[in-house]
This record gives C-alpha cells, structure tokens and sequence, in this order.
C-alpha cells in the first residue's frame, strides 16, 4: 500500500516468504526475480541477500539445484551477518555435494570453518563433520582424519555434540573394515 516507503523491498520479501511456505514456489520465484530485475543496483545488501536466499530456497523446492547454488552464492556474498554468512556457505556445500561436486563443497564448508567464532558452533561442527565426509579414503592421509576426529571428539566445547562426533568416528572405522571398533562408536553415540 505504501511504494514510496523504504521498507517496500522487505514487505516484497515477506510476502514471497509466505508463498514459499504455501508451495506456490513458481510465483514466488517470478516475483522475487521480478523483483531483483526491477530494482538491480538499488537493493541493498541485506534485502539483497534475504531476496536471492529466499529465490534460492523456493529452487530447492522445485529441485533446480544448480540455480539455487547461484543464488546462494550471492546471498552469502551480500550478507554481512556472520551467522547468516556461515548458514548459506553450510547450505552451498550441502548444495554442491547434493550434484556430486565434493571439492567444492570442501572449499565450502572451509568458509564456514574459517568464519570459526563468529558463527554458532553447531555450524562449525557440523561443517567439519560434512568435510569429513568427503574424505577420500583411497587417496587421503587417513592417519590425520583420524587425528581430526579425535580432536574434535576431545575439544570442551565439542560435547554438546559429541553424538554426531561419534557417530562419524564410528563411520570411519566401518569404512576401514574395523566393524568392532565402529559399534563401539555407534552405541557411543547413541549413549550420548
């Protein structure tokens, strides 16, 4: 009702927010494409990373993977908001990794470890553990995988966590052939 106001991006977002939420994911891609054409240059950072993270969402929503990356790219980009930055460097890896393309989503999950205490540390945690992986058990020095992990598992801060850490040691030995080993880690990790 108001298009002369200063918050009439925002209100756009919302409103293709909720179209998300009501699976009209084909409007609200129109729209919020719409949207970033009209106002090209003039959105600023943050409506520019709301806008194209949600276009990215309502993508995922209709299985268009690769264009969802691309918008995640900018939203990550845009946003100067650590939590939000090290959300959409997660969801990019998750993205990269869903089309088969594991360095990159290293490269991805290495922002977000990067990003360290800036961000909650269920997403460095996890980050680690989605790095992990995508170890490559033929090629790799597992010696300091195995290294990693235990740190991981070691480390204070860690053991809210600790059933994922032990979930994913349990992971590796069974991948090793140490089947004893793993169901040990695995009754860990449902002990905790």
């Amino acid at each position: 009702k108001y298009p002369a106001s200063d918050k009439i991006n925002q209100a756009k977002i919302w409103r293709e927010k909720a179209n998300i939420r009501l699976e009209n994911d084909e409007l609200a891609i129109k729209n919020l494409k719409r949207l970033l054409d009209q106002e090209e240059g003039n959105i600023k950072d943050q409506d520019l990373a709301d806008a194209t993270s949600m276009l990215a969402q309502a993508y995922i929503n209709t299985k268009s993977l690769d264009s969802a990356l691309t918008q995640m790219k900018i939203a990550s980009n845009a946003t100067k908001n650590n939590d939000e930055k090290g959300r959409y460097n997660f969801i990019e890896g998750q993205l990269y990794n869903a089309l088969g393309y594991k360095d990159s989503a290293n490269i991805a999950f290495q922002e977000v470890i990067d990003l360290n205490r800036k961000i909650p540390r269920i997403y460095l945690v996890n980050a680690y553990l989605q790095k992990a992986k995508n170890f490559d058990f033929e090629n790799g020095d597992k010696l300091a995988h195995m290294e990693l992990l235990t740190e991981m598992e070691e480390y204070r801060e860690n053991r809210p966590y600790l059933d994922k850490i032990y979930h994913h040691i349990g992971e590796y030995h069974l991948t090793n052939g140490s089947d004893s080993l793993a169901i040990r880690y695995y009754n860990k990790s449902l002990r905790t």
